[in-house]
């Protein structure tokens, strides 16, 4: 299983008391932290790997089973970190996080209240270490545990040759989550559990200045469990979709009023009528002798004999020396239910 042994760190000012090793000149960059990561291998690979930190080419026979594995315990990676931050009208140089401490910044020309965001983004950066990162997570930090067939053994199946790119990528991906997560915790710390019936949040160093509380007071953040929404555009929405829900049901009755009120437009009134729907098949009812009938110039016209019935083509009165077979006046029964159920 693979897992990274440790992360160490050498910040960018050589006389940091803070850095856990002092490099040799060759291997340290100027203006920048320095994070040495070391990784325990011990997985046994389907297929030899030439990725240069999980490098496995040391092949094995465990019964018809080939495996490679890596020729050394410890493989390293160097990883740097340089921070920068900027005002409206200047930067600060590319250096160590150390470096850029709150007192570092007089050349910025900040306000105070601009001193209280750096501050707190100066105190979420520091947290964001690569260092602190796999301190937390450990073997969890690595996408290549994704890899391994069980989550209690070590046998994988060969990993792409440029794997340590997709790590490093990720372990920066975490840093990002973690300075999102720290700026929250300004506002809102967390509340974690501690020996002595304590929380963390007797530790935290509350701000006593005007411009901390009022950035703590300001500061939101988007919560899943609940949506914003403007009110007022909620309203106009409503509004509006009620004028054109009611001038779609008063229009044509309102039009067809004024229509008959004042002699205009009769014919066109009438045509618009007759093309509707049940209009039409009145009409064609008509033609097979169907009638009479009442509401001609309404949305659905009834006709006016109760006893007469109809099936297609046939026409009939409903008597009881009625000689249509039992199932055809059963059918001319449902066909009446159906016309009524469908004209109200």
């Amino acid at each position: 299983m693979t897992d990274p042994y440790s992360a160490i760190v050498a910040f960018a000012d050589e006389n940091d008391t803070e850095s856990d090793i002092t490099p040799l000149p060759d291997l340290k960059p100027k203006d920048a932290d320095l994070n040495i990561i070391s990784l325990d291998n011990s997985a046994a690979y389907m297929t030899k790997v030439t990725d240069p930190w999980f490098r496995a080419e040391n092949q094995s026979i465990d019964g018809q089973l080939n495996f490679w594995q890596s020729p050394i315990q410890f493989s390293f990676i160097a990883y740097i970190e340089q921070y920068q931050i900027c005002s409206r009208t200047a930067c600060t140089k590319l250096t160590g996080i150390n470096s850029l401490a709150p007192n570092t910044t007089g050349s910025l020309g900040l306000s105070a209240y601009q001193q209280a965001i750096y501050d707190t983004l100066w105190n979420a950066a520091w947290g964001m270490k690569v260092k602190f990162a796999i301190g937390l997570l450990g073997g969890e930090n690595l996408l290549a545990k994704d890899f391994l067939w069980t989550t209690l053994g070590n046998i994988s199946p060969g990993l792409p040759n440029d794997q340590w790119i997709t790590e490093v990528m990720n372990m920066h991906n975490i840093s990002m989550a973690l300075l999102q997560r720290r700026i929250i915790e300004y506002a809102l710390p967390p509340q974690v559990p501690l020996q002595d019936n304590k929380t963390s949040s007797d530790y935290v160093v509350p701000t006593y200045t005007t411009e901390g509380k009022e950035l703590c007071s300001r500061q939101r953040v988007r919560n899943a469990a609940y949506t914003t929404f403007s009110f007022a555009r909620l309203i106009v929405v409503v509004l509006v979709a009620g004028v054109i829900i009611a001038t779609n049901l008063i229009l044509g009755k309102l039009v067809a009023w004024i229509q008959v009120r004042y002699g205009t437009g009769e014919a066109k009134r009438i045509s618009w009528i007759e093309a509707e729907v049940l209009q039409l098949q009145r009409v064609a009812f008509e033609g097979r002798g169907i009638g009479p009938w009442t509401g001609t110039e309404e949305d659905v016209p009834i006709v006016l004999t109760s006893d007469q019935c109809f099936a297609g083509s046939k026409v009939f009165e409903k008597t009881e020396s009625s000689a249509l077979p039992q199932d055809e006046v059963t059918t001319a029964h449902d066909s009446v239910a159906t016309y009524k159920a469908s004209t109200g």
